[in-house]
């Protein structure tokens, strides 16, 4: 509500769920997409997409909610992410080590334990349109390669965050990618999952929330979330009452 456009690029379910929704435009190009099991493969697609465009965007993640906009000199970045993960032992969501042990072609990723870092994508999107349009190529490919899907499903088993390999793919190749081209990474968000407590204090300082599915609990969809959402689509008279 902040943004005068923003335009959605879906599949034709996601067009049909969210047809009351004025977009300024709406795209149906995901369902070209094969099956992947990296279901994020929709959101690389549309940061290609959006690059390719030729002025500068920030994709928003369906469960972030920003009630002020987000700062003038952070929409200014290179490359803007919500905020950083550190991947040190023994906590490894992102199961570096069935990776580099089970899937062939490694791309552009080089291991370094001690400085393994990945960036969570809640938000994405930035200045630097030839690296974000590298970036997302690269990211496709890694997530399509035919030698890579026995390993990815093997992640996908063996880790303890279940949406393996996507935020592999995602947001840790992200660093990979920035590493490789020397490109820098910003974040809206001060501290990550290596200072839980700064990242909490800077999320209410912004009136920033990224919802998070946790195990069984599944607080995207839960009722009291969609009332909210849905009273305050009626008060802002994007939806009828």
């Amino acid at each position: 509500m902040n943004y005068g456009e923003v335009h959605l690029v879906t599949d034709s379910v996601g067009k049909d769920s969210l047809k009351d929704i004025p977009y300024t435009t709406v795209s149906t190009e995901l369902d070209s997409l094969a099956p992947n099991l990296n279901w994020a493969l929709g959101k690389l697609y549309t940061y290609k997409k959006a690059a390719q465009l030729g002025d500068s965007f920030l994709h928003v993640d369906f469960d972030v909610f920003a009630k002020q906009p987000f700062p003038e000199q952070k929409l200014t970045a290179s490359v803007l992410t919500q905020s950083m993960e550190m991947i040190l032992p023994p906590k490894r969501w992102y199961d570096l080590d069935t990776f580099y042990s089970q899937c062939p072609n490694k791309r552009l990723c080089v291991r370094e334990d001690d400085r393994d870092t990945s960036y969570n994508t809640g938000i994405f999107g930035g200045t630097d349109l030839q690296f974000i349009q590298t970036y997302a190529q690269e990211a496709m490919d890694l997530s399509t390669d035919p030698q890579n899907q026995a390993g990815f499903a093997a992640m996908n088993q063996a880790g303890e965050c279940y949406f393996l390999p996507t935020i592999f793919c995602e947001q840790y190749y992200l660093h990979q990618c920035a590493k490789h081209y020397n490109v820098q990474i910003s974040c809206l968000i001060n501290g990550g999952d290596y200072d839980p407590i700064w990242f909490k204090a800077d999320c209410r300082a912004k009136e920033y929330a990224h919802l998070n599915d946790i195990r069984e609990r599944h607080p995207k969809n839960h009722p009291s979330i969609v009332n909210l959402v849905n009273v305050k689509l009626r008060q802002a008279g994007i939806t009828p009452s």
